[in-house]
């Protein structure tokens, strides 16, 4: 089990990270309309961006959800055993 300390490191690393390539792709040169919707006039730099955004927030979602998860692992495990069955 990751300790509290790396947790909290891979969530400041993916947070920074997803931050600082929305920011990017908040600044392009071009609106994000045209980025989105103009495939073959994106630049080298804005497919970057855009993929590098995509990559993160998908990093960011799954490591949330593996979190939470182990979130409610660790409640139900905390919980008696009387309580445990109950629940069922």
């Amino acid at each position: 089990m990751k300790s509290y300390k790396q947790v909290n490191y891979f969530q400041n690393y993916i947070k920074n990270s997803l931050n600082f390539w929305q920011q990017r792709l908040n600044n392009s040169s071009q609106t994000q309309t045209n980025i989105l919707l103009k495939n073959k006039q994106r630049t080298i730099v804005d497919r970057v961006v855009i993929r590098s955004t995509k990559y993160w927030k998908q990093i960011a979602d799954e490591f949330s959800a593996q979190s939470s998860t182990n979130k409610s692992v660790q409640s139900l495990s905390s919980q008696s055993h009387n309580q445990q069955i109950y629940d069922c």
